[in-house]
């Protein structure tokens, strides 16, 4: 039977929320399983039980599908925000052990994809770069920025450069797959964030 929404125009009637949520689960689904460049509309499709076009009048291919599953949580972890404790080196050291999966297989595998995504979609990397930097309460750029207005860390610390620095800790170790210990990580972010 022919899906009826299949003939809806794109300024017709508002995409069903079970529809939506079902190609996007197919999305992290096939994502998870084959990486982003295994993944396709035609694969999508299928295991959401939906017509192309329907994907296709939603989303404008399959770098928007998989920046919205990262939106709805589905192919990020929502445990990946950063915990204050009021011990921020304890908090970022938490938060890059728990990037770089030190207590847990699977994740730097994500990452790694998405890295890889973003490497050739210009939109899925501004997406991914403002998930990963986290301005936003949660995020390591708000908790560095909180840590200074406490007296945490030094005042000339540059909190926009301290989250580069961090982020290409997570990226370089996460690409060449360099093995990375947790007291590594704390004297790491220690020099970093409280060197004078």
């Amino acid at each position: 039977m022919a899906n009826p929404e299949a003939h809806a125009h794109r300024s017709g009637p508002v995409r069903s929320d079970d529809a939506r949520r079902a190609i996007l689960e197919a999305v992290a689904g096939e994502f998870l399983a084959k990486g982003y460049e295994g993944l396709t509309i035609q694969g999508v499709a299928a295991a959401a039980h939906v017509g192309k076009q329907t994907i296709y009048r939603w989303w404008g291919g399959k770098a928007e599908l998989v920046a919205d599953c990262l939106v709805e949580g589905l192919l990020w972890d929502t445990e990946l925000a950063v915990v204050d404790t009021g011990d921020v080196v304890h908090d970022v050291t938490t938060w890059i052990a728990h990037m770089l999966d030190l207590d847990r297989p699977g994740g730097r595998d994500v990452l790694r994809s998405l890295l890889g995504a973003a490497a050739s979609d210009e939109p899925l990397a501004q997406h991914l770069d403002e998930l990963l930097r986290g301005a936003h309460e949660g995020g390591v750029t708000h908790r560095l920025t909180v840590a200074c207005e406490r007296g945490e860390l030094d005042e000339g610390v540059d909190t926009v450069l301290a989250t580069d620095v961090l982020l290409g800790l997570v990226v370089v170790r996460t690409i060449v797959r360099r093995p990375t210990t947790h007291d590594e990580l704390d004297s790491l972010v220690r020099q970093l964030l409280t060197a004078r």
